[in-house]
């Protein structure tokens, strides 16, 4: 883990506490630590609402948090998807979006004024 990302780390594990997970190499160097995207909103009290989901949009554009699919939408024996699937909210229902520790001090700054960093 480089410096910097070892000050966010600490920095964010003091707010957020234990992280979810952490991302290891061949070797088992942790590299960096993530928390689940609901537990970073809920131990930060912000809202679910449309603005919480560009911010968090955002962040993945930055390389700030990361989806991680963990099951595919089912399909008919032919390939083609099973009806209804346009209606469902594929991240939410088939994977978890993690945030970095970066990630997590950046929402501290949007939603609590003066504290940036």
């Amino acid at each position: 883990m480089d410096t910097q990302t070892m000050k966010d780390a600490k920095q964010a594990y003091a707010l957020m506490g234990d992280p979810f997970c952490t991302e290891c190499t061949e070797d088992g160097t942790v590299t960096n630590v993530l928390w689940e995207e609901a537990l970073v909103r809920q131990r930060l009290n912000i809202p679910l609402d449309d603005l919480w989901d560009q911010r968090v949009l955002k962040l993945e554009a930055h390389r700030l948090a990361s989806y991680t699919y963990v099951a595919e939408p089912g399909e008919e024996e032919d390939g083609t998807p099973l009806p209804g699937w346009e209606g469902t909210t594929v991240r939410e229902d088939w994977g978890t979006l993690h945030i970095y520790p970066c990630g997590v001090l950046r929402l501290v700054e949007l939603y609590t004024p003066g504290t940036a960093r």
